[in-house]
């Protein structure tokens, strides 16, 4: 019965474990993808005012030409995107509102992955596979790793 349990949580680990190898490349590669940058986030009735010269300067460095009429109408903020040397524009109804998955949407040449839907998967399965070593050890005797390992010390027990 022991040697059951033990197989049941060994395989349990294991699947864990493998959950855990087929996620790591999707973080690392998210990791060094390039992302859009969020250049400028700025109400459009403070442009060129004295608290915003810093965005305003920028704004005309980029050479953007907004559309202060699009821009009260979508709520009144700007949103200025620098992606592969290009420039997106967008307009929101609040101050830093936009974010990378709307982007994502507006420009095909981006894809948007949650790589904390990534990281929560790699805790939750590692702690998973932690607590089956952990276990294994404590119910049978023997912490094991892989499943298809036989387990010595309950041999040993049953002989007695």
């Amino acid at each position: 019965m022991n040697e059951r349990l033990s197989n049941l949580i060994s395989l349990g680990g294991f699947l864990c474990l493998l959950v855990i190898l087929a996620t790591v490349p999707f973080i690392v590669v998210e990791a060094i993808k390039e992302h859009p940058e969020k250049v400028v986030r700025i109400p459009c009735n403070l442009i060129g005012y004295k608290g915003y010269q810093r965005d305003t300067e920028l704004i005309g460095e980029l050479g953007v030409e907004l559309n202060f009429k699009k821009c009260e109408g979508y709520g009144g903020y700007v949103n200025i995107w620098r992606f592969k040397g290009d420039i997106t524009i967008a307009y929101s109804d609040s101050y830093g509102g936009y974010s990378r998955r709307d982007f994502a949407e507006m420009n095909s040449d981006y894809s948007y992955v949650n790589l904390r839907a990534f990281e929560s998967q790699f805790l939750i399965f590692g702690g998973s596979w932690i607590a089956a070593f952990i276990l294994n050890y404590l119910l049978v005797g023997q912490a094991r790793l892989l499943p298809w390992r036989r387990v010595k010390a309950i041999e040993e027990d049953s002989v007695s």
